[in-house]
């Protein structure tokens, strides 16, 4: 921690060191896996779902080269909000942003599958 050198430094509050502890774990795989090897999973995954979408003519409102996005893809769906709800019926669990659509975000613990599965229940729901 790094104390404001003002009263400021009075008002931070107390941090909390018990959830410190709850974060090792984590940060113990992050170190084991690798960031680069986490961040190429992320690339290939997003592509594998933005290769999908293409495919099926939905609507990226993530930027297709990868090099400008990060770990989420954005499909634009109507009614977004309601499609999380009916896809979470199915066990696939993502977000949405406001005229962004479905925020869907892999990460290196998910398996190409399981992609595969979250979309075709996407595209069966689409339909």
């Amino acid at each position: 921690m790094r104390y404001a050198k003002s009263v400021r430094r009075f008002a931070q509050g107390t941090p909390s060191i018990p959830a410190l502890y709850s974060a090792i774990p984590g940060l113990d795989i992050i170190e084991a896996v690798g960031v680069v090897d986490i961040f190429a999973e992320s690339q290939r995954r997003t592509q594998l779902m933005i290769d999908f979408a293409v495919k099926r003519g939905w609507t990226i409102n993530t930027p297709v080269n990868k090099k400008q996005r990060g770990g989420s893809v954005m499909i634009g769906v109507e009614n977004a909000s309601s499609m999380v709800e009916r896809l979470a019926e199915q066990k696939v669990f993502v977000d949405w942003r406001p005229d962004a659509g479905l925020r869907m975000s892999p990460h290196f613990f998910n398996t190409d599958e399981e992609i595969e599965e979250a979309l075709n229940i996407l595209a069966g729901l689409m339909e």
